[in-house]
């Protein structure tokens, strides 16, 4: 075994071998799918390979997560090809079986990790992944070490393919991170799903202004389905014939605040989208008067 691959499996052999407690999501799929159950009840379950159920919960468990992979990012920034099989196999051999617990000291169970779950687990770190240097320096402003480590794991994990347009476009694109910027990494990974389909700064420029207008409209209109169910009621507005949507204002507000800090950042200007017509009254007549086709 390769330095590398070996200085790799151990990092995550001496991970694997710590009781590791269910996050919420795990936690949700658990409780959701078999009931509440207890750690024998999960333990007889995973050792039933006909249950419909077991693959998935065995794919949920030996998933690498954050931790997994900022452990070794460090690691893969130097590191030239890495055997995946070495590691995996190395793993199966130090790790052994994984302990869970379950929260509210509801108690422990193990999984046995074996081949087919140790090449999982490492084909889930992308680890054969490279991100380009010019990247990995344009990320380096970031102070904290977790959250620049954070921000490699999301472009390894990208699914996108690093051209040299694309690369040159999105080191732009990241400019200058802000000290502390908890949105940092959401925001490059919208940049990083925008790449996917749009590779020029004309294409960029175009969908993001087209992206914005749409959002701008759509919050206007949920400002002007407030009004009118404010004033006329909800059956009311119904009758009338309205359709009543929804909107994800949180979501849609944090996107052009994504969209803004994009076109700042290649095009040093933000795209016009009427805005302003998000705080404008609108007039949603009376509630006696019939309505007007």
């Amino acid at each position: 075994m390769t330095a590398p691959a070996a200085a790799i499996a151990e990092r995550l052999a001496r991970m694997l071998r710590r009781e590791t407690a269910l996050g919420p999501e795990s936690v949700r799929f658990i409780d959701s799918t078999f009931s509440n159950p207890s750690p024998a009840e999960i333990a007889r379950r995973l050792a039933d390979e006909s249950d419909p159920e077991r693959d998935g919960l065995l794919a949920l468990l030996l998933a690498p997560d954050d931790d997994h992979r900022v452990a070794i990012e460090p690691l893969l920034e130097s590191a030239a090809d890495v055997d995946e099989a070495e590691i995996a196999r190395r793993l199966l051999h130090d790790a052994g079986r994984v302990r869970f617990r379950l929260p509210d000291g509801r108690g422990v169970f193990e999984v046995e990790l074996t081949a087919a779950l140790a090449r999982g687990f490492v084909a889930g770190l992308a680890i054969g992944r490279r991100i380009p240097a010019e990247l990995r320096a344009a990320l380096q402003p970031i102070a904290d070490d977790r959250d620049r480590l954070l921000a490699c794991v999301t472009l390894r994990h990208a699914g996108l393919s690093f051209t040299a347009a694309r690369t040159a476009l999105l080191c732009r694109i990241v400019g200058r991170p802000e000290a502390g910027d908890c949105r940092f990494r959401d925001g490059l990974a919208f940049a990083l799903e925008l790449l996917k389909s749009v590779d020029t700064e004309e294409a960029l420029w175009t969908f993001l202004a087209a992206r914005k207008r749409r959002l701008v409209e759509a919050l206007a209109a949920a400002c002007r389905q407030d009004e009118l169910v404010a004033r006329a009621g909800f059956e009311v507005a119904q009758s009338r014939g309205r359709r009543l949507g929804w909107v994800d204002r949180a979501a849609a507000e944090q996107e052009l605040g994504f969209i803004d800090r994009i076109c700042l950042s290649v095009f040093g200007r933000m795209p016009h989208a009427g805005a302003d017509r998000i705080e404008t009254a609108f007039d949603v007549g009376d509630p006696a008067e019939p309505r007007q086709d």
